[in-house]
Protein backbone atom coordinates (compact mmCIF):
# COMPACT_ATOMS: atom_id res chain seq x y z
CA UNK A 1 0.00 0.00 0.00
CA UNK A 2 1.05 3.52 -1.29
CA UNK A 3 0.40 6.62 1.06
CA UNK A 4 0.01 9.65 -1.31
CA UNK A 5 -0.43 13.36 -0.45
CA UNK A 6 -1.32 16.13 -2.41
CA UNK A 7 1.21 18.77 -3.28
CA UNK A 8 0.81 22.07 -5.26
CA UNK A 9 2.80 23.18 -8.06
CA UNK A 10 5.15 26.45 -7.60
CA UNK A 11 7.22 28.97 -9.58
CA UNK A 12 9.91 28.21 -6.99
CA UNK A 13 10.49 24.56 -8.20
CA UNK A 14 10.54 22.82 -4.50
CA UNK A 15 7.07 21.36 -5.04
CA UNK A 16 8.57 17.89 -3.57
CA UNK A 17 10.55 18.79 -0.42
CA UNK A 18 8.05 17.67 1.84
CA UNK A 19 6.90 15.08 0.90
CA UNK A 20 10.23 13.83 0.51
CA UNK A 21 11.18 14.62 3.72
CA UNK A 22 8.60 12.15 4.99
CA UNK A 23 10.10 9.47 2.53
CA UNK A 24 6.79 9.25 0.44
CA UNK A 25 7.24 8.86 -3.31
CA UNK A 26 3.28 9.02 -4.39
CA UNK A 27 1.73 12.48 -4.70
CA UNK A 28 -1.38 14.25 -6.72
CA UNK A 29 -0.27 17.63 -8.86
CA UNK A 30 -2.42 20.25 -8.44
CA UNK A 31 -2.12 23.65 -10.08
CA UNK A 32 -4.39 26.75 -11.12
CA UNK A 33 -1.83 28.19 -13.37
CA UNK A 34 -2.19 26.28 -16.79
CA UNK A 35 1.49 27.37 -17.34
CA UNK A 36 2.92 24.84 -14.74
CA UNK A 37 1.63 21.83 -17.40
CA UNK A 38 4.38 21.67 -19.64
CA UNK A 39 7.08 18.87 -20.61
CA UNK A 40 9.69 20.43 -18.25
CA UNK A 41 7.39 19.96 -15.35
CA UNK A 42 7.26 16.31 -16.10
CA UNK A 43 11.14 16.26 -16.80
CA UNK A 44 11.29 17.88 -12.86
CA UNK A 45 8.70 14.72 -11.94
CA UNK A 46 11.13 11.89 -13.30
CA UNK A 47 14.16 13.15 -12.45
CA UNK A 48 12.95 13.28 -8.58
CA UNK A 49 11.37 9.52 -8.80
CA UNK A 50 8.13 11.07 -7.94
CA UNK A 51 5.49 9.08 -9.11
CA UNK A 52 2.31 11.28 -9.69
CA UNK A 53 -1.30 8.74 -9.18
CA UNK A 54 -3.35 8.47 -12.70
CA UNK A 55 -5.41 11.13 -13.50
CA UNK A 56 -4.81 13.17 -10.48
CA UNK A 57 -2.77 16.30 -12.30
CA UNK A 58 -5.37 19.22 -12.01
CA UNK A 59 -4.72 22.52 -13.81
CA UNK A 60 -6.96 25.89 -14.10
CA UNK A 61 -6.80 29.43 -15.28
CA UNK A 62 -6.50 32.24 -12.71
CA UNK A 63 -9.25 35.42 -13.12
CA UNK A 64 -12.49 36.31 -11.22
CA UNK A 65 -14.50 33.74 -9.39
CA UNK A 66 -17.58 33.66 -11.01
CA UNK A 67 -20.61 31.56 -9.17
CA UNK A 68 -23.18 31.94 -12.24
CA UNK A 69 -22.70 27.60 -12.38
CA UNK A 70 -21.68 28.06 -16.09
CA UNK A 71 -18.30 29.17 -15.91
CA UNK A 72 -15.67 27.61 -13.68
CA UNK A 73 -12.23 26.02 -13.23
CA UNK A 74 -10.42 24.47 -16.17
CA UNK A 75 -8.94 21.00 -14.80
CA UNK A 76 -7.37 18.04 -16.86
CA UNK A 77 -9.17 15.04 -17.62
CA UNK A 78 -6.47 12.01 -18.55
CA UNK A 79 -7.77 9.47 -20.01
CA UNK A 80 -5.75 6.18 -21.39
CA UNK A 81 -6.07 5.44 -24.94
CA UNK A 82 -6.07 1.76 -26.49
CA UNK A 83 -4.73 2.54 -30.00
CA UNK A 84 -3.99 -0.13 -32.78
CA UNK A 85 -1.12 -0.29 -34.35
CA UNK A 86 -1.89 1.79 -37.56
CA UNK A 87 -2.81 5.07 -34.62
CA UNK A 88 0.19 4.32 -32.69
CA UNK A 89 2.51 4.85 -35.77
CA UNK A 90 0.56 8.12 -36.43
CA UNK A 91 0.80 9.08 -33.22
CA UNK A 92 4.49 9.20 -32.94
CA UNK A 93 4.71 11.04 -36.73
CA UNK A 94 2.49 13.43 -35.54
CA UNK A 95 4.79 13.65 -32.24
CA UNK A 96 7.74 13.79 -34.31
CA UNK A 97 6.75 16.75 -36.22
CA UNK A 98 5.99 19.04 -32.73
CA UNK A 99 9.04 18.23 -31.98
CA UNK A 100 11.16 19.13 -35.31
CA UNK A 101 8.74 22.36 -35.59
CA UNK A 102 9.73 23.16 -31.76
CA UNK A 103 13.44 22.60 -32.25
CA UNK A 104 13.52 24.63 -35.55
CA UNK A 105 11.75 27.33 -33.94
CA UNK A 106 13.85 27.16 -30.78
CA UNK A 107 17.11 27.31 -33.31
CA UNK A 108 15.82 30.67 -34.87
CA UNK A 109 15.00 31.95 -31.54
CA UNK A 110 18.51 31.31 -30.25
CA UNK A 111 20.02 33.07 -32.73
CA UNK A 112 17.45 36.00 -31.91
CA UNK A 113 18.32 35.93 -28.37
CA UNK A 114 22.40 35.65 -28.98
CA UNK A 115 21.97 39.16 -31.31
CA UNK A 116 20.24 41.01 -28.38
CA UNK A 117 16.79 40.44 -29.76
CA UNK A 118 14.02 39.05 -27.94
CA UNK A 119 12.53 35.75 -28.89
CA UNK A 120 9.73 36.22 -31.08
CA UNK A 121 8.07 32.26 -31.35
CA UNK A 122 4.60 32.90 -32.31
CA UNK A 123 6.53 35.72 -34.95
CA UNK A 124 7.96 32.41 -36.63
CA UNK A 125 4.81 31.04 -37.27
CA UNK A 126 3.65 33.12 -39.67
CA UNK A 127 6.80 32.53 -42.16
CA UNK A 128 6.75 28.84 -41.25
CA UNK A 129 3.23 28.37 -43.23
CA UNK A 130 4.45 30.60 -46.03
CA UNK A 131 6.74 27.77 -47.22
CA UNK A 132 3.60 26.15 -47.67
CA UNK A 133 5.28 22.52 -47.18
CA UNK A 134 7.61 23.10 -50.11
CA UNK A 135 10.63 22.12 -48.29
CA UNK A 136 8.97 19.43 -46.29
CA UNK A 137 6.35 17.62 -47.97
CA UNK A 138 5.59 15.18 -45.22
CA UNK A 139 3.70 18.06 -43.65
CA UNK A 140 0.82 17.31 -45.71
CA UNK A 141 -0.18 14.07 -44.07
CA UNK A 142 -0.09 15.63 -40.21
CA UNK A 143 -2.51 17.57 -38.78
CA UNK A 144 -1.64 21.22 -38.67
CA UNK A 145 -2.06 21.38 -35.25
CA UNK A 146 0.69 19.48 -34.45
CA UNK A 147 3.02 21.74 -35.69
CA UNK A 148 1.08 24.74 -35.50
CA UNK A 149 0.73 24.71 -31.72
CA UNK A 150 4.82 24.46 -31.01
CA UNK A 151 4.91 27.85 -31.93
CA UNK A 152 2.85 29.03 -28.86
CA UNK A 153 4.42 26.35 -26.48
CA UNK A 154 8.18 27.79 -27.51
CA UNK A 155 6.65 31.86 -26.75
CA UNK A 156 5.01 30.26 -23.61
CA UNK A 157 8.34 28.77 -22.73
CA UNK A 158 10.21 31.95 -23.66
CA UNK A 159 8.22 34.30 -21.43
CA UNK A 160 8.51 31.65 -18.12
CA UNK A 161 11.60 31.99 -18.44
CA UNK A 162 12.18 35.80 -18.53
CA UNK A 163 9.86 36.04 -15.30
CA UNK A 164 11.99 33.55 -14.07
CA UNK A 165 9.29 30.40 -13.75
CA UNK A 166 11.69 28.04 -15.30
CA UNK A 167 14.90 27.75 -17.30
CA UNK A 168 15.35 28.64 -20.78
CA UNK A 169 14.08 25.87 -23.13
CA UNK A 170 16.10 23.37 -24.54
CA UNK A 171 15.71 21.21 -27.95
CA UNK A 172 13.79 18.21 -27.51
CA UNK A 173 15.11 15.07 -28.11
CA UNK A 174 13.81 11.61 -29.58
CA UNK A 175 13.35 9.37 -26.40
CA UNK A 176 14.56 11.96 -24.05
CA UNK A 177 11.00 14.20 -24.38
CA UNK A 178 7.90 12.49 -23.97
CA UNK A 179 5.77 12.20 -27.36
CA UNK A 180 3.16 14.58 -27.52
CA UNK A 181 1.01 16.73 -29.83
CA UNK A 182 -1.89 19.27 -29.54
CA UNK A 183 -5.29 18.61 -30.97
CA UNK A 184 -7.75 22.06 -31.11
CA UNK A 185 -11.15 21.74 -29.85
CA UNK A 186 -12.86 21.71 -32.62
CA UNK A 187 -10.73 19.23 -34.41
CA UNK A 188 -11.92 16.22 -32.52
CA UNK A 189 -14.92 14.63 -31.62
CA UNK A 190 -15.73 12.55 -28.31
CA UNK A 191 -18.38 9.66 -28.51
CA UNK A 192 -18.35 7.44 -25.39
CA UNK A 193 -15.74 4.98 -25.58
CA UNK A 194 -13.95 6.43 -28.53
CA UNK A 195 -12.28 9.64 -29.85
CA UNK A 196 -11.77 10.73 -33.78
CA UNK A 197 -8.73 12.36 -33.98
CA UNK A 198 -7.72 14.64 -37.56
CA UNK A 199 -6.30 12.23 -39.98
CA UNK A 200 -6.17 9.95 -37.65
CA UNK A 201 -9.18 8.50 -37.13
CA UNK A 202 -11.50 7.03 -34.22
CA UNK A 203 -9.23 5.87 -31.41
CA UNK A 204 -10.71 4.16 -28.18
CA UNK A 205 -10.19 4.87 -24.95
CA UNK A 206 -10.77 3.42 -21.55
CA UNK A 207 -13.16 5.70 -19.88
CA UNK A 208 -15.30 7.97 -20.81
CA UNK A 209 -14.27 11.74 -20.23
CA UNK A 210 -15.74 12.36 -16.58
CA UNK A 211 -15.92 16.21 -16.16
CA UNK A 212 -19.16 17.86 -18.36
CA UNK A 213 -18.21 21.36 -19.48
CA UNK A 214 -16.44 23.50 -22.55
CA UNK A 215 -13.34 21.73 -23.97
CA UNK A 216 -10.65 24.01 -24.93
CA UNK A 217 -8.53 21.32 -26.13
CA UNK A 218 -6.42 18.20 -25.95
CA UNK A 219 -3.09 16.63 -26.03
CA UNK A 220 -2.48 13.15 -27.22
CA UNK A 221 0.79 12.21 -24.61
CA UNK A 222 2.96 9.06 -25.07
CA UNK A 223 4.73 7.47 -21.64
CA UNK A 224 6.31 4.41 -22.41
CA UNK A 225 4.00 2.36 -24.36
CA UNK A 226 1.14 3.91 -23.35
CA UNK A 227 -0.83 7.02 -24.61
CA UNK A 228 -3.07 9.12 -22.81
CA UNK A 229 -5.77 11.86 -24.31
CA UNK A 230 -5.26 14.61 -21.62
CA UNK A 231 -8.27 16.78 -22.04
CA UNK A 232 -8.58 20.60 -20.81
CA UNK A 233 -12.26 20.75 -19.51
CA UNK A 234 -14.25 24.22 -18.36
CA UNK A 235 -16.22 22.47 -15.32
CA UNK A 236 -19.09 24.65 -13.70
CA UNK A 237 -18.31 25.21 -10.45
CA UNK A 238 -21.09 22.85 -9.18
CA UNK A 239 -19.82 20.07 -10.49
CA UNK A 240 -16.06 20.86 -10.20
CA UNK A 241 -16.91 20.76 -6.24
CA UNK A 242 -18.87 17.09 -6.20
CA UNK A 243 -15.83 15.58 -8.01
CA UNK A 244 -13.17 17.30 -6.06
Amino acid sequence: MEIEVLTMLNREGNIFERPLQFGLRVCQLVSWDMRQAIQETAAVVRRRRITPTSGSIGAGYPGPMVWDFVQGPTTSGVIRLDPTLDPIRDFKQASGTARFVWNCALDACNRQYAAGQKPQGRALKKPFNGLNYQPFPWLHDIHRDAHAEPFADLADAWQRCFTRQNDRPGFKKKGKTPDSFFVANDKFQIAQRRVKLPKIGWVRWRESLRFPGKIFGARVVGEGDSWFLVVQVSVPDAVYDRTR
